[in-house]
């Protein structure tokens, strides 16, 4: 029963949204009106561009949106849990207690993606600006898993860490030096963004790499 009425509101709020934010879109941003041609008519060449009925195209975009739409909407799903865990984790270590509340990290993690998404405006491609930092995000993500697995088997005893422990040096210090390359280059461009995410990032790393080898040291690990 409580699935009905939840899918029943969003109906009602998709109806409700289509009727105002629809109309805002189309008027105010992509200016949608009668009077336009469209290219299907301009250039018409019974190949590439041919008329089509309004009925054929809403099936192809309803098509393309139930298609990528649990995708999309997973993956974006995903990243806000993985964003908030990560988080509540990182305050919660510096005694930010407010970030164990759910609702807090949650709206930090979204509206922080948000005003970074439609950063340079409604097209939502603010994000690309961070598409140079992928490479030393990812890496950094590796060196973690690496790290994780060394010390796992660091407890089970023998040397069976070397393993994962010898990739795990060649990425912690492989991806450092990326970051710093990175940060130098960032500086001498003068993009603040990059300088500061970067850093962050710098700042995660060497995090991760010094707690990594405290607890590799420890008798206990």
């Amino acid at each position: 029963m409580d699935a009905l009425i939840l899918m029943i509101i969003i109906f009602v709020g998709y109806i409700i949204m289509y009727f105002l934010y629809g109309k805002f879109i189309s008027k105010k941003i992509f200016n949608i009106s009668g009077k336009n041609s469209v290219p299907s008519i301009d250039l018409e060449d019974g190949l590439d561009y041919v008329p089509t009925k309004k009925e054929i195209i809403f099936g192809h975009h309803f098509a393309s949106i139930a298609g990528t739409g649990p995708i999309v909407g997973t993956t974006l799903d995903s990243a806000t849990r993985i964003q908030r865990y990560v988080l509540t984790e990182l305050f919660t270590s510096l005694k930010v207690n407010i970030f164990k509340n759910k609702y807090f990290s949650t709206a930090i993690a979204v509206i922080s993606a948000g005003l970074l998404a439609f950063s340079t405006g409604i097209g939502g491609k603010g994000a690309l600006k961070l598409w140079p930092l992928f490479g030393a995000v990812n890496q950094t993500l590796a060196a973690l898993v690496l790290i994780i697995i060394t010390l796992f088997l660091r407890k089970k005893g023998g040397y069976k860490w070397l393993v994962s422990g010898l990739p795990a040096i060649f990425m912690s210090v492989m991806t450092t030096w990326a970051i710093i390359l990175n940060q130098i280059s960032f500086f001498e461009s003068g993009n603040i963004l990059l300088q500061i995410v970067n850093f962050t990032i710098f700042v995660i790393a060497v995090w991760i790499i010094i707690e990594g080898l405290l607890k590799f040291l420890k008798k206990t690990a």
